[in-house]
């Protein structure tokens, strides 16, 4: 069965060194744009205060990436598997470096408006990249462990690169750590090119024109369940992540000088348990651990967003909950997602995807931004409701999870 998975894959299996030094240059590339997008979260409070921002304000800055990085995304998908999986991901790193080079030079809020859309626009496709090289290296069998571990850059930016970045944006300014992950990309496309192999068994088809492409794409029962379900995933969580550290500063009374701990605590449980997740998710299958840990992630949720100023410890149990179930819930639907298509479609599907999910994290923070309000004291009003919001689009999840099936499956 496996190597009838295999074939039907094109799938031509990695020595065990090979795919190992993948794996690492994949995580790193992952580390590199998840730190990058992690920190522009964590230091929203010094953005707000330095350049005087409204929530209005901050949900634009938020969605100036994640809307260029949907609109590139959507255009991608549509020639992305006409060209060879390392020299894109070589490109791409080129111009997030010059995207992340013009954030940290940026001297006003416009300026560093229009540099985060820049970023997005090479940034957004990276993922597709990624977990196309995944699943056109990786043989199904270890899919989920290889996921997994790619996906532990999240935890790994909260334990080191989010953490270091704004202890040196406190002592120094916000622009060191922006210009700190630029050297950072350039590591990593040095890298890139000595450990990514050349992959073109998606070239071995013609690809068709674009209108046929769309039909391929969309057409695809499969890949609609995973479009529907990205878009439900980054309300069920980037809802609430959009304002995560202004309400615990604004709200909860957490010291802005603890932020950095927070994210070192749960970034470190966070850090163990999404490897641990993905091996789970080959022995056990997408939909079991997916509604297994979502269901986990419901009460963090409903707590964080009904949290009242509180102990230090009480609010780190609880902000360490919400990063361990929240991005663990990630592991089995990308998984399943990387392994819903074929290997001459993966690349333009997972692109295409990648520009529902940048699409809906920008929905998610403007509805966000939309529902709450400041009250005189500066405290956020309404992050209950957005709360609300989240748990009913995870128990959405939950439901349609099961819709998702391996391409040879489906």
């Amino acid at each position: 069965m496996a190597r009838l998975r295999r074939r039907k894959e094109n799938l031509k299996p990695l020595n065990t060194t090979a795919e190992k030094r993948l794996i690492a240059t994949l995580f790193g590339v992952q580390l590199t744009f998840m730190s990058d997008t992690s920190l522009v979260v964590a230091s929203l409070p010094q953005f707000i205060r330095v350049f005087e921002l409204s929530p209005t304000q901050v949900s634009t800055l938020i969605a100036a990436y994640t809307i260029a990085a949907g609109v590139s995304g959507f255009f991608a998908s549509f020639f992305l598997d006409r060209f060879e999986r390392k020299r894109v991901l070589i490109f791409l790193l080129s111009f997030y470096f010059m995207g992340l080079f013009a954030s940290a030079s940026a001297p006003s809020y416009v300026a560093l408006l229009c540099a985060r859309a820049l970023t997005g626009v090479f940034g957004g496709v990276l993922a597709a990249v990624i977990f196309s090289i995944i699943g056109d290296s990786i043989v199904p069998e270890r899919r989920g462990a290889a996921t997994g571990k790619v996906l532990a850059a999240f935890p790994v930016s909260s334990v080191v690169t989010v953490p270091g970045g704004l202890i040196l944006a406190n002592m120094y300014s916000w622009r060191i750590p922006f210009y700190i992950f630029s050297v950072m990309v350039l590591v990593m496309l040095f890298t890139a090119f000595k450990t990514v192999p050349l992959l073109q068994a998606h070239l071995e088809q013609s690809q068709p024109p674009m209108k046929a492409k769309i039909k391929r794409i969309l057409g695809h029962k499969n890949h609609v369940s995973c479009y529907l379900m990205m878009m439900m995933q980054m309300f069920a969580g980037f809802s609430v992540i959009s304002f995560f550290t202004p309400y615990l500063v604004g709200n909860v009374k957490f010291a802005e000088s603890d932020i950095p701990t927070m994210y070192l605590v749960g970034g470190l449980f966070t850090m163990f348990t999404t490897p641990l997740i993905g091996r789970w998710v080959d022995k056990s299958g997408i939909h079991k651990v997916y509604r297994i840990v979502a269901a986990c992630s419901l009460v963090p949720i409903f707590l964080y967003t009904n949290l009242e100023p509180s102990s230090f410890v009480w609010v780190l149990a609880i902000t360490t909950a919400f990063m361990v179930f929240v991005s663990g819930r990630m592991v089995p639907f990308m998984a399943g997602a990387t392994s819903a298509a074929a290997t001459e479609n993966r690349g333009s599907h997972l692109s295409f995807m990648g520009a529902v999910q940048q699409v809906s994290v920008a929905l998610a923070a403007s509805l966000s931004g939309w529902i709450l309000s400041k009250d005189p004291s500066g405290a956020l009003v309404g992050f209950h409701i957005v709360g609300y919001v989240a748990l009913s689009a995870s128990v959405v999840c939950m439901i349609f999870i099961g819709h998702i099936r391996r391409h040879v499956e489906a």
